[in-house]
């Protein structure tokens, strides 16, 4: 049987989980993790090192941290955005929108709508999609107001681990596609590719001929939509850069960056949006896990145990120890009594007689050992 643990040890056990966990709870809350295609990220698939060459370039960069509705409804200055060094767009000029999107996107709502009333002014937009299996809610969204129903397809990959741990580790170099001119891009397989409208122009392709970098009108505006990584940290190079001066070039205005979706939200637009599940909620419910522990610990669990008396030694000190006890309780009338029933009982051979039993009554322990003399002397 499992001897229970004892009310110290539960508690000691139960200290002991609470610090482990909140040591990696700790961990995991310090930890950088890489914030995706985000302007201000400094990670791998990061876009602060674009960022830094477009403002290099003398180009006017906005950070968003509000709705892209309300931008298309007010305007940079009315709906509080300041640009880098407090320079407006243009009057007339919608601006570019570089909209990208995290892999951990939330329950933000994306309004498609808002980027083609954007396009309906004249204004740009850029779209880095992900690189991800398969296309987020919102970049659904965005290729389905745009493209319609074929908004993505799948690439196949190969099915045995070996061939398509290789496919992805490998790079894919992308080719300019005339009259375009650029230099070659590498970047990771992708998983998917978004549908082109018939009237896309295609501004690079894979070696195999798929189009992977396209750009066409949307009434008075135009849409460029590319891989994420092209710009990523991790791929910035020269080759980089000078596909940089072609998007600026093609740009018109400010570059807005929409921090908004990668959770950098204005204190105006906290109590409009709604949000993912916010730490302090993942915090009550370790808690309430937690306490929940400790009460189902601290239940007595079945009848109270308790120890049993192991004896050991010899079976001679067992005897000896059994014959001292009588010798001092005086029980020899009793076991002489005792020793006349067994005998008679056991072996019908021996005969005891009444007066056996008359000495039986006064015996003490010599006349105990006279009887064990007798009746072993009386068996045939």
């Amino acid at each position: 049987m499992r001897r229970p643990l004892s009310a110290k040890q539960r508690v000691a056990l139960i200290a002991a989980l609470l610090v482990v966990t909140g040591w990696l709870g700790a961990l995991l809350a310090t930890h950088s993790a890489d914030a995706g295609p985000s302007s201000l990220s400094r990670g791998s698939l990061g876009w602060i090192r674009a960022r830094h060459y477009v403002e290099s370039r003398d180009v006017s960069v906005v950070t968003l941290d509000r709705s892209l509705n309300g931008l298309v409804n007010r305007g940079l200055v009315d709906h509080g955005v300041v640009t880098t060094g407090g320079v407006e767009g243009q009057d007339g000029s919608a601006g570019t929108w570089v909209l990208t999107f995290p892999w951990q996107y939330g329950t933000i709502q994306f309004d498609a709508k808002a980027v083609r009333d954007h396009l309906r002014r004249g204004g740009r937009v850029l779209f880095g999609y992900s690189s991800s299996r398969i296309p987020q809610q919102a970049e659904r969204a965005l290729l389905a107001e745009f493209v319609g129903q074929t908004s993505f397809e799948s690439i196949d990959r190969p099915l045995t681990p070996r061939a398509w741990w290789k496919k992805r580790r490998s790079l894919q170099y992308l080719e300019a596609v005339e009259p375009f001119d650029g230099e070659s891009l590498g970047i990771r397989s992708l998983h998917w590719r978004p549908g082109l409208p018939d009237d896309a122009r295609v501004l690079y392709a894979t070696t195999d001929g798929d189009p992977v970098i396209s750009e066409w009108a949307v009434g008075p505006g135009r849409m460029l939509v590319m891989p994420a990584e092209v710009l990523a940290n991790g791929r910035f190079d020269i080759t980089t850069a000078g596909w940089l001066e072609s998007l600026i070039a093609w740009s018109d205005g400010p570059w807005i960056f929409d921090e908004y979706h990668h959770g950098v939200i204005h204190p105006a637009e906290v109590e409009t949006s709604s949000g993912g599940v916010s730490f302090g909620h993942l915090l009550l419910q370790i808690l309430f896990v937690y306490l929940a522990a400790v009460w189902a610990w601290s239940r007595r669990m079945g009848p109270p145990w308790r120890p049993e008396i192991e004896v050991t030694g010899s079976a001679d000190s067992l005897l000896l120890g059994l014959g001292r006890l009588h010798d001092r309780r005086k029980h020899y009338p009793a076991a002489a009594r005792l020793l006349l029933d067994r005998a008679q009982r056991l072996d019908r051979r021996v005969e005891v007689g009444e007066d056996l039993y008359r000495r039986a009554e006064g015996a003490n322990a010599s006349e105990l050992i006279e009887l064990c003399n007798e009746l072993e002397g009386s068996r045939p």
